[in-house]
């Protein structure tokens, strides 16, 4: 699985990196995560196997837009300048519609 992980954020670098947008970089980043709905922890990097399985793992949402999920606070300073766009475009679209 962790090569699949790695496999998966590598893709997501080498398209960024092609179109040199952070915005673009910032929304492959989002799909990639969300193409992994089987993981838990937003961070790709994320090794915690704590519990039976990868799903029982507790999380907390992004206290920005809510949409990913962290297994710690650790994964989630990790994960910030990848999500930080994407974060903070969701709360102006959310802040923008309510």
């Amino acid at each position: 699985m962790l090569s699949r992980l790695h496999a998966a954020e590598e893709a997501v670098r080498v398209a960024a990196s092609s179109q040199g947008d952070s915005k673009a970089e910032a929304d492959l980043e989002l799909r990639a995560t969300l193409a992994l709905g089987q993981r838990r922890c937003a961070s790709l990097r994320c090794t915690n196997m704590a519990g039976a399985s990868e799903a029982e793992l507790p999380t907390r949402r992004c206290g920005g837009c809510g949409a990913v999920r962290y297994c710690s606070e650790s994964c989630s300073r990790e994960h910030w300048r990848a999500h930080r766009a994407a974060c903070r475009r969701m709360q102006a679209q959310r802040a923008a519609a309510g």
